[in-house]
């Protein structure tokens, strides 16, 4: 009657740890999944507040509609977005998913002369026509769901380098490749300060 015991006691203690593994497993995973939503929403949180103290539409750019609506003409495209400026760090970049709201440092728009600003609010502008920053949050929210996943960072790295490369494309199909190129130069040496023009991120 002991032996039986003690074996019903062992058989339920061997029950009870594939339980609490699960357990553990699925508080890690929802561990993880907090803290990949929480940096997407610090992300949309750090957008807003550039947006929010940048320096205004007109206070650097002499003309902006008319620098933006000839990046969209160049593309072929109808104009269907507005542009500020701001200061710190940072180039150029889109923020917003239905009304999208081209940000660009205001180095970039003292420093580039005015094809090469053209070349950088095309680049933006890109990104704007293909609904980038929609696709960008879609793909932030793999990566919070399949964080655990190796390929899920692989994919998402060669998909982000993949957007580059096509806003790069449909820029470079309006100008000569070598001029494109050394824009892309001349921001990288504005972004580290060792030019007296101004750069963007792309």
């Amino acid at each position: 009657e002991v032996d039986r015991t003690v074996t019903v006691l062992a058989g339920r203690d061997s029950v009870h740890w594939p339980v609490i593994g699960s357990a553990c497993m699925t508080l890690a995973y929802l561990a993880g999944l907090i803290v990949m939503l929480f940096r997407i929403g610090r992300g949309i949180k750090r957008q807003r507040k550039l947006l929010r103290f940048c320096g205004g539409r007109d206070q650097h750019l002499r003309s902006p509609e008319m620098v933006v609506e000839a990046a969209a003409s160049s593309l072929g495209r109808i104009l269907c977005t507005s542009i500020t400026v701001f200061q710190g760090q940072g180039t150029a970049l889109v923020i917003g998913f239905f009304r999208p709201v081209i940000l660009i440092n205001t180095t970039l728009v003292t420093g580039l002369l005015p094809e090469q600003l053209e070349q950088i609010l095309a680049h933006e502008l890109a990104h704007v026509y293909r609904r980038d920053p929609l696709t960008l949050f879609v793909q932030r929210l793999v990566e919070a769901f399949l964080f655990f996943n190796p390929a899920t960072w692989y994919v998402s790295h060669h998909v982000s380098r993949l957007r580059e490369l096509c806003c790069d494309e449909w820029v470079a199909q309006t100008c000569s490749g070598a001029s494109f190129a050394s824009t892309l130069l001349r921001c990288v040496s504005l972004n580290h300060g060792t030019a007296s023009s101004s750069e963007t991120e792309l």
